[in-house]
């Protein structure tokens, strides 16, 4: 069962088609049959969101359109265009943040007195003692 395409969503599609590409004298005729090729999109299944910014993506490109029909024609790969373009934003902005985390996180450490007193705390506590100085019993079978 094909989705009904909704008669508003098809026009507000082929006035922003006729908007963006320039048409500036439009007749009747060239607006019907504009509104029955994006009724056209529609019923495919495509959403009125992804028609506009295909268009949209397409006049940002440079192409030169003539008719809705080429947007019908190259939605599918415009579409893939636009999610790679926005998974590549998403990356950059998520790789960003991580090298501002990471960048705070750095800066954090600091190396004064208090973190060696620390330390040498730590290692008191747990018993180690330095091998300088002691002399180990290696002459085990000698008296």
């Amino acid at each position: 069962m094909t989705p009904i395409a909704n008669g508003t969503d098809a026009k507000d599609v082929a006035l922003h088609f006729l908007r963006e590409t320039g048409v500036e004298r439009t007749t009747p005729a060239i607006i019907a049959k504009t509104i029955s090729q994006a009724k056209g999109i529609l019923t495919e299944g495509y959403t009125k969101d992804e028609v506009i910014s295909v268009i949209d993506h397409l006049i940002a490109k440079g192409v030169t359109m003539y008719s809705i029909g080429y947007v019908s024609h190259a939605i599918n790969d415009i579409l893939r265009e636009i999610k790679g373009k926005e998974l590549k934003e998403k990356a950059k902005l998520v790789t960003q943040q991580l090298q501002e985390e990471q960048s705070k996180v750095r800066s954090e450490v600091t190396s004064d007195g208090n973190s060696t007193n620390r330390n040498k705390s730590k290692a008191n506590r747990l018993g180690v003692q330095s091998r300088l100085g002691e002399k180990f019993n290696f002459d085990m079978f000698e008296e």
